[in-house]
C-alpha cells in the first residue's frame, strides 16, 4: 500500500486502528422464499406455549399469549423475530393501540410491502400461514438501496389485532422499563428466533457499514451509519444469525433497550444494531 494510503496512527490526538472484519448481510432467515402451504402444520408447530420457561424452546412456534422476541414475519418473508411491543408517539394515533416492531426487512419485505399486509407468527419460514395472521404492516421506514445515501434505520411496526391475546414481555428477558442509548463497554443481551438468548458488548457506538441487503443480488448494498457494533461474549459462539432480524438489543445491567438488530456476519461473531432512539424517533414509538 502506497503510504499515502494509510492511516495516520493518530487523528487530532487519537490513536487509529484498522479492525479487518467480514462483511455484514441483513440476518432474515435463510430459507428460500416459498408460499406457505395452505394445510395445517405438522402436529410439532401446532402447539402453543403458554408458560414464560417454555417461550425459548417453542421460539420457531405458534406461541398464544403472543411474547416478543420469537419467530414473526410478513406473509412474503421467511422468518425474522418480533423485537418488543410498544405504542405510537405521532398525533392523531391511539396510544392504546399495541404495535409490534421488528425490521423494514423482516415486516415490510425490504420496501416491497403495502401498509395493511398481513405479519404472521410464527413467520412463514416456521410454518406460519393465513391462520398465523396477528398484525398488520402499520408504518415502516423506507431503506435507501444505494451503497451510498446514509440510513440509519432498518425498522418497521405492525399493528396488533384486537383479537391477539399478548404479554409486553420478551421471551427469557422479561419486561421493558424504557430505552436508552446504547454506548461503548456497554454489556447487552438479545433473544431471537434462531439463536435464542445470547449476550454481546458494545464495542462501538458509531459505527458505519455497507450492509448486504440480498442473499441473492450482491448489488443490494445499503449504506448504515451511527449504528451499534456487537460483539459476541462467552459462553455465546453467536450474538445473532439468519432468522435474528429484529431482536431487541436490551441493556445487561436494566431492562432497558438499546437497539435493533437486524445485520451481521454469516458467522455471528458480531452484529449491527440500529440505536434504539432513532428507531423510536423516526417511527414515532415507546416500548411497552
Amino acid at each position: 500500500m502506497a503510504p499515502r494510503d494509510r492511516l495516520p496512527e493518530t487523528i487530532d490526538g487519537l490513536a487509529t486502528d484498522v479492525i479487518e472484519t467480514a462483511p455484514a448481510f441483513a440476518l432474515g432467515s435463510t430459507v428460500v422464499k416459498k408460499p406457505p402451504p395452505k394445510t395445517a402444520r405438522p402436529a410439532a408447530k401446532r402447539r402453543s406455549a403458554t408458560r414464560q420457561e417454555d417461550c425459548s424452546e417453542a421460539r420457531q412456534s405458534r406461541q398464544r399469549p403472543l411474547v416478543a422476541g420469537i419467530s414473526v414475519a410478513h406473509e412474503d418473508v421467511t422468518a425474522g423475530t418480533l423485537a418488543c411491543f410498544c405504542r405510537s408517539t405521532r398525533s392523531g394515533d391511539d396510544p392504546g393501540q399495541v404495535l409490534a416492531l421488528s425490521n423494514n426487512h423482516v415486516f415490510a419485505d425490504t420496501n416491497r410491502a403495502l401498509i395493511g399486509d398481513d405479519l404472521l407468527q410464527p413467520g412463514p419460514a416456521d410454518g406460519g400461514s393465513v391462520t398465523d395472521h396477528i398484525a398488520t404492516l402499520q408504518r415502516f421506514q423506507e431503506i435507501v438501496i444505494d451503497g451510498q445515501t446514509p440510513n440509519r434505520i432498518d425498522a418497521a411496526v405492525g399493528l396488533l389485532l384486537p383479537e391477539i391475546e399478548s404479554r409486553t414481555e420478551i421471551c427469557t428477558i422479561g419486561p421493558l422499563s424504557g430505552a436508552e442509548r446504547g454506548v461503548e463497554g456497554m454489556e447487552v443481551r438479545k433473544h431471537g428466533r434462531t439463536t435464542g438468548y445470547t449476550e454481546g458488548v458494545v464495542t462501538d457506538e458509531s459505527y458505519d457499514a455497507l450492509v448486504g441487503m440480498d442473499a441473492f443480488d450482491p448489488s443490494a448494498v445499503a449504506l448504515f451509519v451511527d449504528q451499534l457494533r456487537i460483539e459476541v461474549t462467552p459462553p455465546y459462539s453467536a450474538i445473532g444469525l439468519g432468522g435474528d432480524s429484529g431482536s431487541l438489543i436490551v441493556n445487561r445491567a436494566a431492562p432497558r433497550a438499546v437497539g435493533l438488530f437486524f445485520a451481521g456476519p454469516q458467522s455471528g461473531v458480531y452484529g449491527i444494531a440500529n440505536q434504539m432512539n432513532d428507531v423510536m424517533e423516526s417511527l414515532e414509538i415507546e416500548p411497552i
